[in-house]
């Protein structure tokens, strides 16, 4: 399955994130991300994404993240999360 977030992801659309990953994202679920319209992610933002890859997890399943930007690809990447989350078609 495929979705996309269309806005930054920081403390204050978080929680919207998470509605909309919840909504999706079932035990089990395969999920690629498109984040080609996020410019920003801070923490709020990445633990929103890692509750649905737990979630997902549950069943044997995954979140996968595509088309990251600079700056978020450098939080996933701080925070040693790539080989979790980045999509494997876009990792060298």
């Amino acid at each position: 399955m495929t979705a996309a977030i269309q806005y930054d992801l920081d403390l204050a659309t978080a929680p919207r994130a998470m509605d909309y990953l919840c909504g999706l994202v079932r035990p089990g679920s395969r999920v690629v991300i498109d984040m080609s319209a996020v410019s920003f992610l801070d923490c709020a933002g990445l633990s929103a994404i890692l509750a649905a890859h737990r979630r997902a997890a549950l069943g044997g399943g995954w979140v996968r993240l595509a088309s990251l930007q600079k700056g978020p690809r450098r939080v996933i990447e701080v925070t040693r999360t790539t080989k979790l989350l980045a999509d494997p078609d876009e990792v060298g």
